[in-house]
């Protein structure tokens, strides 16, 4: 616990209120009552001790991946078929220079980086075109259900990968006792070092492509005044981070948890939006992935790409690292 306390409160301390500060002291105190009970005094004080300083070497390492780096303004490649700032806000490209920070895996980003896209076309019958098609064409006939799954999906406030971290805490609730810590800790850590090198992996690939996103070749080629079910994210198309997140997510969880794991996803239940059941979490990723087609978001084969590198990053972690318990 004393290791949470001291990353979160590492994490964020430019930017958490005191309410966030009281709430984590709170937790602490919570777990420190519990394991006091459990253990003596000179070893609780050791272990709170140990977690401390493993927490604060963890967070020094981190620092130096290269995120805190500052890099020039980046100009954005301009010709057919490459990315543009979109409506409504015509944000700069986000993390443009994510590609460049240090994965946690070495070679985790050369082993599952992605072939090209669909090339660029705007003849009717191409592919890029007939993708762009499926998007808008969706979009007209959405359910209800399809618009609540892609507003769960939004993953504001939040991100892909939180999301499905704390899909894992709904999974340790639910197995109880059944859960031991040592195996939640390991857990943690796979979830945590797959999706933080998918990610790494996403947008490596996004700026390597420049792939413009549905909304400008939908309104310049379809239909001026379409847009999504909600604001497009501001940067390239190729290949979709939601898929490269929920992959390995969902991988890890089966591994650990079994194939048929059913779990209702209750994580948007303080912004009142309706939980989602799922079979598997395998089901619970690729309705991640299909959220992004409903809302307007992403091209199919993103999506597909987004899948396969989030595979092909959980299954280099197990190829390759040995985790012991």
């Amino acid at each position: 616990m004393q290791f949470f306390a001291e990353m979160t409160r590492n994490f964020y301390i430019d930017s958490i209120t005191q309410t966030g500060k009281d709430f984590i002291k709170l937790s602490e105190d919570a777990f420190n009552i519990r394991y006091q009970k459990e253990v003596d005094a000179e070893i609780f004080e050791r272990s709170k001790t140990f977690g401390k300083e493993v927490a604060q070497r963890v967070f020094d390492w981190a620092k130096t991946d290269g995120h805190l780096t500052k890099h020039p303004n980046y100009i954005l490649p301009v010709g057919p078929g490459q990315w543009e700032r979109t409506a409504p806000d015509f944000a700069a490209p986000q993390r443009p220079y994510w590609s460049t920070n240090r994965p946690v895996m070495a070679s985790s980003v050369t082993a599952s980086q992605m072939p090209p896209p669909p090339a660029f076309s705007g003849a009717p019958t191409s592919e890029f075109s007939l993708m762009a098609k499926e998007v808008y064409d969706v979009s007209k006939k959405l359910t209800n259900d399809e618009k609540a799954q892609g507003f769960f999906w939004r993953d504001v406030p939040g991100g892909g990968h939180a999301h499905w971290l704390a899909i894992f805490l709904q999974v340790l609730q639910q197995e109880g006792n059944k859960a031991m810590l040592d195996k939640a800790v390991l857990v943690n850590a796979k979830m945590g070092i797959s999706q933080s090198d998918a990610r790494i992996s996403c947008w490596k690939a996004r700026y390597a492509y420049n792939q413009l996103l549905p909304i400008t070749y939908i309104n310049s080629v379809i239909d001026k005044d379409w847009r999504p079910l909600f604001s497009t994210p501001n940067h390239p198309e190729y290949p979709a981070a939601h898929s490269s997140f929920s992959l390995p997510g969902a991988e890890v969880l089966t591994r650990e948890f079994g194939d048929n794991y059913a779990i209702t996803d209750n994580t948007y239940d303080f912004i009142s939006l309706p939980a989602r059941s799922f079979g598997s979490f395998n089901a619970a990723a690729a309705d991640a992935g299909d959220s992004r087609v409903l809302a307007g978001l992403h091209y199919r084969p993103s999506v597909v790409a987004g899948q396969i590198l989030g595979s092909a990053v959980a299954k280099y972690m197990y190829d390759n690292i040995r985790f012991k318990r």
